[in-house]
C-alpha cells in the first residue's frame, strides 16, 4: 500500500505487518517515555487550569472593587435594551477604565498571585483539598 504521509497511520500499519507477535510489544523504556509524557501533560493541564483560576479570581477581585461603575453599566443596559451601545459609552468606558487600571498592575497582581499559591499549597499539603466549583466566579447580570 502506498503510504498516506500521516505518521499515527504509518506506524500502525507497520505494527499491523510485523510478523512476529513479540516485536510488536513495546520495550520498556518505551513505556517509561510513554507514562512520562502523559504524566507531564496531566501536569501541566493542572497548572493551567490553577493559573486560569488564578487569574479569573484577579478579575473577580478587580470587579468588585469597582462595583459601584459595574453596577451602573448593568443598570444603564437593562434600562437601554438594543440602544445599549450608543447610550451607554459613559458608563462602559467609566467600568472599563477602572477594571483595567485595577487588573494592569503586574506587581500587585505578582503579590496576589504568590499569596494564592501559597493559600492553595498549604491546603493541599494539609489533606483538606476540595475540589473548587465554578459556580464561585459569578458574572455580574448573569442569571444562574
Amino acid at each position: 500500500t502506498a503510504p498516506t504521509g500521516r505518521p499515527c497511520e504509518e506506524s500502525a500499519r507497520k505494527l499491523l505487518t510485523m510478523a512476529d507477535a513479540e516485536s510488536r510489544k513495546p520495550s520498556a523504556k518505551d513505556v517509561a517515555d510513554f507514562k512520562d509524557a502523559e504524566r507531564l501533560s496531566r501536569m501541566q493541564s493542572k497548572a493551567k487550569a490553577l493559573e486560569t483560576r488564578i487569574e479569573q479570581q484577579w478579575q473577580a477581585m478587580a470587579m468588585k472593587a469597582c462595583d459601584p461603575l459595574v453596577k451602573a453599566y448593568w443598570v444603564c443596559r437593562q434600562e437601554q435594551g438594543l440602544m445599549v451601545v450608543f447610550r451607554c459609552r459613559e458608563e462602559i468606558n467609566a467600568m472599563r477604565e477602572c477594571v483595567g487600571n485595577k487588573t494592569r498592575d503586574k506587581e500587585t497582581y505578582a503579590a496576589f498571585r504568590e499569596e494564592r499559591m501559597a493559600v492553595i499549597k498549604d491546603v493541599m499539603g494539609s489533606g483538606d483539598y476540595i475540589r473548587p466549583s465554578h459556580k464561585e466566579f459569578k458574572i455580574p447580570g448573569k442569571r444562574d
